[in-house]
C-alpha cells in the first residue's frame, strides 16, 4: 500500500508508479487527469459567463452556463474512463545494428467496448502514435531512438487520451523491466577472416559434388537444427547431423587480434562484417575476442550468438 506522501508525490503524479514486473493494468491509482489548454480556456469562459449571469440576473444565462458546466464535468468522466480497464504489455525489440531503429511492440488487451483516440508517445516532444483499441487485442509498434552498441533498457512511455472533447487529458505511464541489444554497425569493408587450409582443401574437393549427401556426424554447438537427423535421434541417444558436400566449406576464424584497427569499436564493426560475410557464404566460423571464444558453427542461431557477444563485449559490467 502507498503511504500518504507517496500518494500525493509530484514525482508519482508525473512519472507513474515506476518499474514493475508483468503487465501494466490501468486502474484508478495509475491513471491521472488534468485540464488541457482548451480546458483551461473553457473554465475561464464559464467563469465570465457566470459573472455576467449574476450581474444581469439573467435566468437564460444561468441555464446556459450550468449546461456547459455539466458538459465539462461529463467529459471528465468520459476522458478518465477511456483509459480504464486496459492491460498493456511490452515486447522488447529484436536486436538491430547500430544506426538502425529498434521497434518496441506494445500489446493492448481490451476486455470491454472500444477505446478511441488513444495516444502512445515516448515523450511529449515527438508526435504520438494515435490508435483506437477495439475489443480484444491490439498490436502496435513504437520507434525507439537509435543507440550505440550494447544492452539497453526498454524506456518508459505514456498512453494518453483527450477523448471526447479535448478539454481534459488523462494519461498513464508504462514502465517495463526488459532489455534489448544493439549490435555493432558493420564496416562497409573488412579484411577476409583467416581460414583453415585443411578445410579449404576439403571445400575444393567438395565443390564438384555440390549438395550431395556426404554422411552423418555428431552434432556440434552452432549446427543448424534443420540438418539434424531426427529419425536417427529417435533410435539412439545423441544427435546426428547430415552433411552435404556443398556445405563442407572452409572454416574461418573471426579473430579480434587479426584486425589492424586499434579503436575497439572499429574492430568490433570489422568483426561484425566478417561474421555477416561468413554467414552469407555458408561457412563455418568461430569467434575469438580477448576474453571470449565461441566455437565454430553455422546457422542463424550461431550468427546471433556471435553478434550478441560483440554487442555485450565490455558493455555490460555485470
Amino acid at each position: 500500500e502507498l503511504t500518504l506522501r507517496q500518494r500525493f508525490s509530484p514525482r508519482r503524479f508525473f512519472g507513474g508508479l515506476g518499474p514493475h514486473p508483468g503487465a501494466h493494468h490501468t486502474r484508478t491509482r495509475n491513471v491521472y487527469i488534468l485540464p488541457t489548454r482548451q480546458g483551461l480556456g473553457f473554465l475561464v469562459v464559464l467563469g465570465v459567463m457566470l459573472v455576467g449571469a449574476i450581474n444581469y440576473v439573467n435566468s437564460m444565462a444561468f441555464a446556459f452556463t450550468f449546461l456547459l458546466a455539466s458538459v465539462g464535468i461529463t467529459s471528465i468522466v468520459h476522458t478518465w474512463r477511456n483509459l480504464q480497464r486496459l492491460t498493456i504489455r511490452v515486447r522488447a525489440p529484436q536486436p538491430v545494428f547500430a544506426g538502425q531503429t529498434p521497434m518496441l511492440t506494445v500489446i493492448i488487451d481490451n476486455p470491454g467496448p472500444p477505446h478511441p483516440a488513444l495516444e502512445l508517445a515516448l515523450n511529449r516532444h515527438e508526435p504520438p502514435l494515435r490508435i483506437t483499441a477495439p475489443a480484444g487485442q491490439t498490436h502496435c509498434q513504437l520507434e525507439l531512438p537509435p543507440g550505440p552498441r550494447g544492452r539497453h533498457s526498454v524506456p518508459s512511455f505514456e498512453v494518453s487520451t483527450r477523448y471526447p472533447l479535448g478539454l481534459f487529458r488523462a494519461w498513464t505511464i508504462v514502465h517495463a523491466e526488459d532489455h534489448y541489444l544493439i549490435w555493432p554497425e558493420p564496416l562497409p569493408h573488412a579484411p577476409e577472416p583467416p581460414g583453415d587450409s585443411g578445410h579449404q582443401e576439403a571445400g575444393r574437393e567438395a565443390a564438384a559434388g555440390r549438395d550431395d549427401f556426404a554422411g552423418l556426424r555428431d552434432w556440434r554447438p552452432g549446427d543448424a537444427l534443420y540438418h539434424v537427423h531426427w529419425k536417427a535421434a529417435a533410435r539412439q541417444p545423441g544427435l546426428l547431423v547430415k552433411e552435404f558436400r556443398g556445405e563442407q566449406s572452409e572454416e574461418v576464424l573471426v579473430d579480434w587480434f587479426a584486425l589492424p584497427e586499434r579503436d575497439p569499436e572499429t574492430r568490433l564493426s570489422g568483426l561484425c562484417r566478417q561474421i555477416l560475410t561468413a554467414q552469407a557464404r555458408n561457412q563455418r566460423y568461430a569467434l575469438r575476442l580477448p576474453d571470449t571464444t565461441i566455437p565454430a558453427g553455422q546457422g542463424m542461431t550461431h550468427r546471433q550468438r556471435c553478434l550478441d557477444a560483440l554487442a555485450l563485449w565490455h558493455a555490460d559490467p555485470r
